[in-house]
């Protein structure tokens, strides 16, 4: 007999540096039926900011709507970010920090419904592939 965690695969995450690199990975986990993460780049809060990947999930969401998807904005070992990152609604954290720290942090992003991920997650990175959609399917397929 088949177990729910048997039947839901695992998420793996795909490292996004804009809109197509985040359409690639959802048109290919779509396309599968299987779920993904996106990942910003390391320290991506502290760089382009948690309003710009929050838009950024959002319009890739908006194309490809049946694609079931985390996204997980990297603050690097940056707690203020993180704090901020989840005001502006991110709900998943990457964060490297000391124990007691991210013990606290913990706690308030799940008084957000928020979650505190390590910094930084394993990822497929689509720089410089030449068609991100099929490495994001072999990727997720594997």
């Amino acid at each position: 007999m088949e177990t729910v965690a048997e039947a839901i695969p695992e998420p793996r995450a795909v490292r996004v540096h804009g809109l197509d690199d985040a359409l690639a990975a959802l048109q290919a986990a779509a396309a599968l039926g299987r779920p993904v993460i996106l990942a910003s780049i390391p320290g991506a809060a502290g760089s382009v900011g948690a309003l710009w990947f929050r838009e950024l999930v959002a319009a890739a969401r908006a194309r490809h709507p049946d694609a079931v998807v985390t996204a997980v904005l990297d603050c690097a070992d940056q707690p203020g970010d993180a704090l901020g990152a989840l005001r502006a609604g991110i709900a998943d954290i990457a964060l490297a920090a000391p124990p007691e720290m991210l013990a606290r942090l913990r706690t308030i992003a799940a008084e957000c419904g928020g979650r505190i991920h390590p910094s930084p997650l394993p990822a497929l990175d689509l720089r410089g592939r030449r068609d991100p959609v099929r490495a994001c399917r072999d990727w997720l397929a594997g």
